[in-house]
């Protein structure tokens, strides 16, 4: 986005009427009214109040016009009915305060055109400028808030969701604990054949569907952190507006030139290209200069002795523009007052764009370490459900293995003595105990290690009479995700339903799968990009046994699925524990 649309979203914006422009446009009409029109018959207590009134009539209406409005439109920025709205108040505004100093001074002429020209321009001018300073400012206090609030994730992710995880955990193996225990407590001695019922029970519908849910669970992790409120840092932009060049020459004389074009007629009618050559010149040549003296400013310098030193060179530039600018009026009937006019608003014109550059460049700067935190917020987030699902898969294995196998041996067992009529009162105490004992297991998990060559091996084994899958796996992959169990595990999870679902959805002959480093992460936060590309027609369905787009949500750092003209391709980033290498 370049500046110049950077800054006409800024006056499009929810903040382009504000009680700053309120101030400021009432601050210039006072001293513009004062400085140009020179001695009226009224008092200055009058003509105060005639201003007062004018300009509250003008702006209580810009107010109301574009509140309704921007309400009506949403958030969109909308600059060009901005810039309408204020041209309206600029016309309102020099109109109203003709017709007062008419009825004032009847002896004064109302100068329609001209005040409602002037009123335009400076209107619309200052207006555009405030905006975008007070909206840069406002935004940036926003952004901040922002920027905070993924910091607070990142550690949240890192602390509190990680004792969650562990808690959750604790809490899904005390309640299958209690389920199987109340089960087992439900087996009587006197009654084998219902004992023998209970266990294979147990087994097809408690322990085998608590191992498939939990194979299905999606670790789910809140990635909306709560955004604080956060006052606006001035130092910052302070500091970047006393840095290096932070005045505008030529913008600040282009404005200088557009609004001076209904007062050179007032001031210097004599002289009126001259004037106008002059508001163009004067301003750009003063401020150039201003900026060669703040760019001497040493960088040991704190922010006061910069301030000061700031404020004296643009000082020192607005007298400077003001004398240019009566030289070339070559007029002596209003010198004095060109003088005053012209340094009054180079002054006020160049530092108002002075803090507006500096609130855009100190935005920028903040957004790029916004993008950052959130990065590495979701990078971290994706971390902890990794370990989640590998926790929940070590759970779930443990259900399928030695939990199961013990409820089935009993069963098998207690069938043979039921089936001969051997004794089976202490049978079943027996296969009771086993059963509780086969439940330290659950304490003590240990997941299978999953190794990402067998299981990529097996898939195209599995699938290799309906389709031909290509892999490119590079051997220094395999070897850093070996020591990566969690993201070894969501690789070959990721891959294998990624395939699958291409195959059996959208009837593809050939997938390819591909595995590289991503190459432009922070190496504090290494990735691993994964590629499952094939050739089928139509969407790819999402059956809800599979991993689906839950899943992938939560263990990536981002992915995509986009319809290609020949076939599809799925795209996931993962988080590492390492920097995966390349070579092969």
């Amino acid at each position: 986005m370049t500046v110049v649309r950077r800054a006409l979203m800024r006056i499009g914006g929810p903040n382009s009427v504000s009680w700053p422009a309120f101030w400021v446009t009432y601050a210039l009409l006072v001293i513009g009214h004062f400085l140009v029109s020179g001695p009226l018959s009224i008092s200055v207590p009058e003509r105060l109040l005639l201003v007062t009134v004018t300009q509250a009539a003008s702006f209580a209406p810009l107010l109301l016009l574009y509140r309704l409005a921007h309400r009506s439109a949403g958030e969109r920025p909308r600059p060009m009915r901005a810039l309408g709205f204020f041209a309206v108040s600029g016309a309102l505004r020099g109109l109203v305060l003709a017709w007062l100093l008419s009825l004032a001074d009847p002896n004064q002429p109302p100068q329609w055109l001209y005040r409602a020209s002037a009123g335009v321009l400076t209107v619309t001018l200052t207006l555009s400028i405030v905006a975008v300073l007070v909206d840069g400012s406002r935004t940036h206090a926003q952004r901040m808030a922002s920027l905070l609030a993924a910091q607070s994730a990142i550690s949240e992710s890192r602390e509190v969701l990680q004792a969650r995880v562990t808690r959750r955990n604790e809490q899904l193996v005390a309640g299958i604990r209690q389920s199987l225990e109340a089960e087992i407590g439900t087996l009587d001695p006197d009654f084998p054949q219902e004992a023998l019922d209970q266990l294979q029970f147990m087994v097809s519908d408690v322990v085998q569907p608590m191992s498939l849910e939990l194979t299905r669970e999606i670790p789910w992790l809140s990635r909306t952190p709560a955004v604080p409120p956060v006052k606006l840092e001035w130092r910052p932009l302070l500091q970047a507006a006393t840095s290096g060049h932070p005045f505008a020459p030529f913008v600040t004389g282009l404005i200088m030139f557009v609004m001076g074009v209904p007062t050179a007629q007032l001031l210097a009618p004599e002289a009126v290209v001259q004037t106008q050559l002059g508001l163009l010149l004067a301003p750009a040549a003063a401020l150039a200069l201003a900026n060669q003296v703040v760019g001497w400013i040493p960088d040991a310098w704190g922010l006061v002795r910069r301030g000061a030193w700031t404020l004296l060179a643009l000082v020192a530039a607005s007298a400077l523009c003001g004398l240019l600018l009566v030289g070339i009026a070559q007029t002596t009937d209003r010198s004095t007052a060109i003088f005053v006019t012209a340094g009054f608003f180079t002054a006020v014109l160049g530092a108002l764009i002075a803090l507006a550059r500096a609130t855009i460049a100190e935005q920028t700067r903040v957004e790029g370490l916004l993008s950052q935190a959130t990065e590495h917020a979701r990078w971290a987030l994706a971390r902890v459900a990794q370990v989640l699902w590998f926790e929940q898969m070590a759970l779930a294995q443990t259900l399928h293995g030695p939990v199961q196998s013990q409820i089935s041996a009993a069963a098998i067992r207690l069938e043979d003595a039921v089936r001969t009529s051997a004794e089976t009162a202490g049978l079943i105490s027996s296969v009771r105990e086993s059963i509780l004992g086969a439940l330290s297991h659950l304490d003590a998990r240990a997941v299978e290690p999953v190794s990402l060559p067998l299981s990529v091996e097996r898939l195209v084994a599995l699938w290799s009479q309906v389709c031909v899958i290509d892999v490119d796996l590079p051997h220094g992959i395999v070897h850093n995700l070996s020591d990566d169990p969690p993201a070894e595990r969501c690789a070959a999870d990721i891959v294998v339903e990624g395939a699958a679902n291409a195959i059996r959805h959208s009837e593809a002959t050939h997938v390819t799968i591909s595995f590289a480093a991503v190459a432009d992460c922070d190496p504090l936060r290494p990735e691993l990009l994964i590629t499952v590309r094939d050739n089928g027609e139509g969407p790819i369905g999402r059956d809800r046994s599979g991993l689906g787009t839950e899943f992938l949500e939560q263990t990536t750092v981002g992915w995509t699925l986009e319809a290609l003209d020949d076939g599809h391709v799925l795209t996931a980033r993962i988080p590492t524990l390492r920097p995966v290498a390349a070579q092969t």
